[in-house]
């Protein structure tokens, strides 16, 4: 998987899927995600920071998008900083941050 993510341009993702764990391996390797505007994927892409969204998982859809895309430069150290919101690290931070403030 890691050849595929670093030679990529871009990651589609045109599934349903409830975390949208894809988009943050592709981040990792600063490659913008191409995704049905659906379940987990609205919480991990930022649109125009780490990916697009495209509203029906068809053949001209997912085109469109790959076009509009191919347009377009992204920022590969802004892919690789929004992805890392969800690194095991934040995680942590965010669930003691947490856990804090319910005991205060």
């Amino acid at each position: 998987m890691r050849w595929a993510y670093e030679h990529a341009v871009a990651l589609v993702a045109a599934s349903h899927e409830d975390f949208g764990l894809t988009p943050l391996e592709a981040g990792a390797f600063g490659k913008p995600t191409l995704a049905l505007r659906a379940g987990g994927y609205l919480d991990t892409i930022a649109e125009g920071v780490n990916g697009t969204f495209f509203d029906e998982p068809t053949a001209k859809a997912i085109r469109d998008a790959v076009i509009t895309t191919r347009e377009r430069t992204w920022d590969s150290e802004a892919v690789r900083a929004h992805v890392d919101a969800f690194s095991p690290e934040r995680f942590a931070e965010r669930l003691q941050k947490a856990v804090t403030q319910l005991s205060q």
